[in-house]
């Protein structure tokens, strides 16, 4: 059910408020959904956590990315292994470092040279993180309506 609500939400809800990247805010929202209510609310939680950390990371690597292809190849590349060096950790955390490399990647790489402004990049992370909230948007929603519809069964 929440694998047929998420992209027609998402499409309406970007088309009606005209908001930039579509593709990438259904994408990221499906890869998030699960069968389970419960570790879909994890993983939405981890996502956004890394949405915004990789964002928050790739912005402000934008911003200051020169127009030197050396420079931002080391900007690049030195966020690639910080939030590698998450991912890859044993802790509750790891899939945190693997949402935010996604967005760190995808804030930093907008074609074939540095950034020449940001704009592509709020967008990019807008949908990111957009997609991810409908989907823990429509989890909270169908969590409650079950707990409420077990409640009713048992009472």
């Amino acid at each position: 059910m929440i694998g047929g609500l998420v992209p027609v939400i998402t499409t309406v809800l970007w088309s009606w408020l005209r908001l930039p990247s579509l593709v990438q805010a259904i994408v990221t929202a499906v890869v998030t959904l699960d069968r389970n209510v419960a570790n879909a609310q994890i993983r939405v939680t981890q996502r956004i956590l890394g949405c915004l950390l990789g964002g928050a990371v790739g912005l402000v690597a934008a911003e200051f990315a020169t127009s030197s292809f050396f420079a931002w190849s080391l900007i690049l590349f030195g966020g690639i292994f910080l939030f590698s060096w998450l991912h890859l950790s044993t802790g509750p955390f790891s899939y945190v470092g693997t949402q935010a490399g996604v967005a760190y990647i995808l804030a930093i790489v907008t074609g074939n040279n540095p950034p020449d402004t940001i704009g592509p990049v709020v967008g990019r992370i807008a949908g990111m993180t957009g997609g991810v909230l409908v989907v823990g948007s429509i989890c909270f929603v169908l969590k409650v309506c079950l707990e409420r519809s077990a409640a009713q069964k048992t009472g």
